[in-house]
């Protein structure tokens, strides 16, 4: 069996595989950062369910089915490249100034993935966003698939900073 050089170590290639097969149970990532802005501003910016893409620069556009208020509503995001990721909204907050949602289709590395946004007042002008998510990898090792989705929330993260500079 061949081995693979992962960093300056060679690692039997059927580790790399057993490791693969063997994780169980969710992963979980999470990133927040913190603006200089009120928390009601930036959810005025980021709490529509629907308008995802008129601040993460990966999504170009989203197409609603619903009010994007209620559990059950439907966004389908087209990604630059055209790729389309379909999420379900799981729960929607004004008031806790949150919301929690699902992958249902998607051509990112994970499997059952859940996840909530949501922003908090730090100050009078200063607030901290949080983007947390648990799933699974699928076709891909843990750390593909917690890597793909930290990209995914970095970029969306290092958006709203420049925004609210």
């Amino acid at each position: 069996m061949k081995n693979k050089l992962v960093g300056a170590i060679f690692i039997p290639l059927y580790a790399l595989i057993s490791f693969n097969a063997c994780a169980q149970g969710s992963l979980s990532t999470s990133k927040e950062t913190t603006l200089n802005a009120s928390a009601s501003d930036v959810w005025a910016h980021i709490g529509e369910f629907g308008g995802l893409h008129t601040w993460h620069p990966a999504v170009t556009g989203t197409e609603l089915t619903g009010s994007g208020m209620d559990k059950g509503d439907i966004r389908v995001l087209t990604l630059g490249d055209g790729a389309k990721i379909t999420e379900e909204l799981r729960g929607h907050s004004n008031e806790s100034m949150s919301h929690s949602y699902a992958i249902l289709e998607s051509p990112l590395p994970v499997a059952n993935y859940e996840s909530t946004i949501k922003v908090e007042s730090t100050g009078d002008n200063s607030c901290k966003v949080m983007w947390s998510s648990t799933f699974d990898a699928k076709d891909a090792m843990d750390i593909e698939a917690i890597g793909a989705i930290d990209g995914v929330y970095i970029a969306g993260l290092d958006a709203l900073v420049a925004e609210f500079e």
